[in-house]
């Protein structure tokens, strides 16, 4: 592992990114540039061991981690991070603190660092880093929480489709091992799913792969995203293709991930029917949200800000 100065123009373009979470105020951004460095992990390098103290929080600029708890002789895989993600060990964020687990690179992985106690000093003066800081830690939550349910009561092949959508341009770059681990899956099992989704796929799709165009063409005719509960499977069935050439095909095509594509679908049939007063009259905000098949209230909400900047009734009362 080394490390190095972070070269400005990265650090701007990161920053660039960290506003479409949270805006942040110049001190803060001057602040971060001053004690941000980048370090360069190999492959099967640890970024953090087990019982180690936790002094930084990471932003992978490229690559891939994943975390490694250990117990009784077994080990399992707690979470898997990518570029464009933040890292570190959840218990040094508010001071030092012994990480409960190991870190490892799963590729040739660089990563932009930031000390824990830098960010403590900002926590106290800034509102805005600790609002970009418990939206992180939010989502970080709610993939957890997600993931500890869904890996108890799902289908071996229902976790398979959750890893597509949740690694949709990084799936096939996870090793093997890992993925079992991670999903809670034996490698055989996991090895059998994968053929089966590969001779279905070779079974039902066209050789062509589609077009922007034609995807775009598909969900005007189609609407799939109108179905609730929608998976990248469903859709790679309706459109006659593999679930991993169509989530290639997504973030080639659109930049997005499946749930990115579907929702912001979902959000522009919301848009359209706050312009028309026979949707409105007939339905209100929930139920317009149910109409473009969102299943939750928040989510609807949540995604109708993040791709608007308005919720919806702020958004119903501007175009009023």
């Amino acid at each position: 592992m080394s490390s190095n100065t972070a070269p400005l123009p990265l650090l701007e373009a990161i920053l660039h990114k960290i506003d479409q979470i949270q805006p942040l105020c110049t001190a803060v951004k001057e602040s971060l540039i001053q004690c941000a460095f980048l370090t360069e992990l190999k492959k099967g390098d640890f970024l953090l061991r087990q019982g180690e103290y936790s002094k930084h929080i990471y932003f992978i600029v490229k690559g891939m981690v994943s975390g490694q708890a250990h117990f009784g002789g077994k080990q399992l895989t707690t979470f898997i991070t990518v570029d464009g993600n933040f890292v570190g060990a959840i218990e040094g964020l508010h001071g030092e603190a012994a990480s409960a687990e190991d870190i490892r690179a799963e590729e040739d992985s660089v990563l932009l660092g930031l000390p824990t106690q830098a960010l403590q000093g900002l926590f106290e003066k800034h509102i805005d880093i600790n609002i970009l800081m418990r939206k992180i830690l939010e989502r970080y939550y709610q993939l957890a929480h997600h993931r500890s349910v869904f890996v108890r009561m799902a289908s071996a092949s229902e976790k398979y489709q959750y890893l597509l959508q949740a690694y949709p341009t990084h799936s096939n770059r996870i090793p093997l091992e890992v993925a079992a681990s991670f999903l809670n899956l034996k490698i055989t099992t996991l090895q059998r799913i994968m053929r089966e989704e590969e001779q279905r796929a070779k079974g039902s799709i066209s050789e062509a792969p589609l077009s922007k165009a034609e995807i775009s063409r598909l969900m005007e005719e189609v609407k799939p995203h109108l179905q609730k509960k929608i998976t990248l499977t469903d859709l790679a069935r309706q459109f006659q293709t593999s679930t991993h050439q169509l989530s290639q095909l997504l973030n080639v095509h659109f930049k997005e991930n499946f749930n990115h594509f579907i929702n912001r679908h979902r959000i522009n049939y919301v848009v359209h029917g706050l312009h028309d007063e026979k949707t409105l009259a007939q339905y209100n905000l929930e139920g317009l949200g149910k109409m473009a098949g969102f299943s939750s209230k928040t989510t609807f909400f949540s995604e109708f800000k993040r791709h608007t900047g308005h919720t919806p009734s702020s958004y119903l009362k501007m175009k009023a």
